[in-house]
């Protein structure tokens, strides 16, 4: 089994979706439902109270924790191998007590849809887009396999990523349903810590240290390891962009994300202490 499945940012990253998927059938039993920009807040909050068990990962928001209010897309930058970095841009959307998704067909800003936005910076920046959908559902039982071949159950459906073109084509025919996506078309958010990234697999940019670091700096809150040190021996140039360009590339699909998350690999900072 690959170090990374067994790593505490994999295991942080089940636990989060464990916990969304028993609040949501709490939230949806007792007739309450629940809000997109709560469940985000939570599982950031949750992401920073355990820092210092994981000391991989830093968090970086637009709005103080005691002040958070809006805001339910993030950005997750996760290092693959030393000062290589895949963006993942995810919008996050919540299973509703009528066991469907609100406001996914409803158009934004320059009457766009949010999918057509989302794959518009997937096309230009070579970020992975995903809608994040929070789920939970009472008496609903499953057992398979993710992309990397490991096994789950139903819980780790609590917090799932699903395709853009495959929301899109479901969405423009009518109101999306749990059982529209789950199981076939989605795939437990844990992918993105406790799977080796597979650039055979998926089209996408490796972003650097310096690039990461210039995405991160306008945001005045932050807290875990927010340090970001250039990698040992970082001579290769992984792109033809900016060191500014993850915040152009958002800019220019009106994207704001309230929330920035960095997850170094165990092995960077070994090989920084290590050349430190």
């Amino acid at each position: 089994m690959p170090l990374v499945q067994l790593s505490n940012r994999c295991k942080l990253f089940e636990s989060i979706s464990t916990d969304t998927w028993f609040k949501l059938i709490r939230n949806h039993r007792t007739g309450n439902q629940a809000r997109e920009i709560g469940l985000t807040s939570d599982i950031i909050s949750e992401i920073e109270d355990n820092r210092l068990s994981f000391p991989n990962i830093g968090v970086w928001a637009l709005e103080a924790r005691n002040e958070r209010s809006k805001g339910n897309d993030m950005d997750i930058f996760v290092e693959s191998s030393p000062g290589q970095f895949i963006w993942w841009a995810l919008q996050a959307k919540v299973l509703n007590l009528d066991g469907t998704y609100h406001n996914i067909s409803t158009l934004r800003s320059g009457r766009e849809y949010q999918w057509d936005k989302l794959n518009r910076l997937s096309a230009s920046s070579g970020c992975i887009v995903r809608y994040l959908l929070y789920n939970g559902i009472a008496n609903y039982l499953y057992k398979g396999n993710d992309i990397c071949t490991r096994n789950f159950n139903e819980e780790q459906f609590g917090c799932s990523l699903v395709k853009t073109t495959d929301v899109e084509k479901l969405a423009l025919t009518g109101p999306i349903s749990f059982y529209n996506l789950h199981p076939e078309l989605a795939q437990p958010w844990r992918i993105i810590t406790c799977c080796l990234f597979n650039i055979k697999n998926e089209v996408a940019t490796y972003y650097t240290t310096a690039q990461i670091r210039e995405a991160v700096d306008k945001y005045p809150f932050s807290s875990g390891n927010t340090i970001i040190p250039d990698a040992v021996n970082e001579n290769s140039k992984l792109n033809d962009f900016s060191a500014n360009a993850i915040n152009d590339f958002s800019s220019s699909v009106e994207r704001k994300p309230a929330y920035r998350i960095v997850m170094r690999s165990t092995s960077s900072l070994k090989q920084k202490r290590n050349n430190g």
